[in-house]
């Protein structure tokens, strides 16, 4: 017996395929993004440990710290517009071809 979700999933491949690096940058880039929302809670723990033990030197490690933030807040709004922007147009060209390949099958019945 043949399963209908796998069979499904197996008919994307071939419109997914020939937008791979596509899929790859995009899931380059949601990864990267995933680190630029972990990175925080280190910086904060950093800052903390800096403030118990090394008063004088905080002033310096926050003002690091927040230049590494702010281009890593830069770093994750590029991946942002590229996943929305190139992602969103990716999916259109992919529905676009579903629904040719669906009207020349329409055309031939």
């Amino acid at each position: 017996m043949k399963k209908k979700g796998k069979s499904a999933i197996i008919s994307f491949l071939p419109y997914m395929k020939k937008y791979g690096w596509i899929i790859a940058l995009n899931l380059f880039f949601a990864a990267l993004t995933t680190v630029c929302e972990l990175i925080l809670p280190l910086i904060v723990k950093e800052i903390t440990n800096t403030a118990t033990t090394n008063v004088g030197a905080l002033a310096d490690v926050i003002f690091r710290y927040g230049i590494l933030y702010i281009a890593l807040r830069i770093v994750d709004t590029g991946a942002n517009y590229f996943m929305t922007t190139v992602g969103h147009i990716m999916g259109t060209k992919i529905e676009t071809d579903m629904r040719q390949d669906l009207f020349e099958k329409f055309e031939k019945m």
